[in-house]
């Protein structure tokens, strides 16, 4: 494997676990691909083949479109000229094995100081300003429904789901089973309890309405995060191909 790798436009994730980024990465990857490459930095070669089984498992065939866009790396540097980073973490990287001059980052809230820390490049933030991320820009994370494998009504249990979110749960939330196999087929009906939790890019709801499913949502906080959010709006409200977020990336980047 080559150790330094030389692009111009790049999504860039460092994954050391499963979680919902693995998602909006080749979901973002597919609505860029004339120009873009994904870049997943992974601890281990388990990971990758874990990742694309639940790619294979989640999407339908689009996303063979797009597989030689993708490069997994353990250590290898990557310079760049155009950067998109969506998670919080990934941005640990900067100038240790990510190397670039201009970076578009969905913020969160680690970084004491950004004109400290990326002195050398131009960065410019984005994010949920209404569930208060301290960003420039307004642009929640989207979902790629067009890569969403279309379901059989007969196929799915009439069973319920529940996602438990509140401090008094019997269930610890990070210790529950995750990446169930064909997971929107084992169920139609969501019910979503929250209590003193805060989520930014909710995904388990949008996905829900898009497969119409019932869903019945209890907030016992004060707080207003993506959950909510997401469940007072139609999914279509977070689908990407009806935003323009594609041309301001690159209006934001100059690519012509």
């Amino acid at each position: 494997m080559k150790k330094i790798l030389h692009f111009d436009n790049i999504l860039y994730y460092n994954i050391s676990f499963i979680n919902g980024n693995v998602f909006y990465a080749i979901e973002y990857l597919y609505y860029l691909k004339k120009d873009f490459y994904l870049i997943i930095k992974i601890p281990s070669i388990n990971i990758k083949n874990k990742i694309i089984k639940l790619w294979k498992e989640k999407y339908n065939n689009k996303i063979n479109e797009i597989q030689d866009k993708i490069f997994f790396i353990l250590n290898q540097k990557v310079i760049t000229k155009n950067c998109l980073l969506l998670d919080g973490y990934s941005i640990n990287d900067y100038n240790k094995n990510l190397f670039t001059k201009n970076i578009i980052y969905n913020y969160g809230d680690h970084e004491k100081s950004l004109k400290i820390s990326f002195r050398n490049s131009k960065i410019i933030t984005i994010g949920d300003k209404e569930i208060g991320c301290n960003v420039e820009y307004h642009y929640p994370l989207f979902i790629n429904f067009s890569l969403f494998k279309e379901l059989n009504d007969l196929n799915i249990k009439k069973d319920i789901f529940i996602e438990d979110k509140r401090d008094n749960s019997s269930s610890d939330i990070y210790k529950r089973k995750r990446n169930i196999k064909n997971f929107h087929e084992q169920f139609n009906h969501l019910i979503y309890y929250k209590e003193n939790f805060w989520e930014r890019a909710n995904r388990l709801i949008p996905e829900c309405k898009f497969y119409s499913k019932k869903i019945n949502f209890y907030n016992y906080d004060n707080f207003l995060d993506s959950a909510d959010l997401r469940y007072r709006r139609k999914y279509e409200y977070y689908d990407i191909n009806k935003s323009n977020i594609k041309e301001w990336f690159y209006e934001q980047f100059k690519i012509y």
